[in-house]
């Protein structure tokens, strides 16, 4: 089914994609030229939900077979579909299937994934596009707050861990001395036979 154009679609390049495009084997999703938001070709990454998920859509599809399909026919536009299920699903509001991006992109960058690569996922050319996804909301406030009292409390920690390491090192450096002046250390300490150097 090859000659297809891609149309207007909420998706990124795969409502066109082939089987050939998809390497279960090496988990990667080949999207060509033109089928992508900014037209770039890209290879993609599959995690293993997806690979699962890509497996069961290509199961028995020739290599010019269309990825997506329904009853051998391409799925085309379904907003309509998306919105019910978002409704079904009880998700307030108007979610956009392309809202997703955002979504992913944030989630990545919570995890500690680099920009760059997180760019180059989702297919975003500058950063000033990446800072359009990159939204900041409260929960990142609070995380930022919960991490730095968790380092505060680290470096407390240390320190007060270092002050008792030298405290007892001094202690043990005293006690050497003692014994090789021959101080016993009882309910006062007192010198016994104490030879001190001549």
């Amino acid at each position: 089914m090859q000659g297809h154009k891609p149309h207007s679609s909420p998706t990124t390049g795969l409502e066109w994609a082939t089987r050939r495009q998809i390497d279960l084997a090496k988990g990667t999703i080949d999207l060509e030229p033109g089928s992508t938001k900014n037209d770039d070709a890209r290879l993609v990454r599959m995690t293993e939900v997806v690979r699962e998920l890509l497996k069961a859509c290509i199961a028995g599809k020739g290599p010019d077979d269309l990825v997506f399909t329904r009853n051998g026919n391409p799925i085309g536009d379904f907003r309509k579909t998306w919105t019910s299920c978002c409704k079904v699903a009880g998700i307030p509001g108007t979610l956009l299937f392309h809202d997703l991006r955002r979504s992913g992109a944030r989630n990545m960058r919570r995890m500690g994934v680099g920009e760059q690569t997180i760019m180059r996922i989702a297919g975003m050319k500058t950063p000033s596009i990446f800072s359009r996804y990159n939204i900041v909301d409260q929960s990142d406030l609070e995380d930022a707050a919960r991490r730095m009292d968790e380092r505060n409390a680290k470096m407390r920690g240390q320190k007060l861990g270092a002050e008792k390491r030298v405290a007892k090192s001094r202690k043990s450096v005293q006690n050497e001395v003692r014994h090789s002046l021959g101080i016993v250390k009882g309910k006062r300490n007192k010198v016994v036979n104490a030879q001190l150097p001549n």
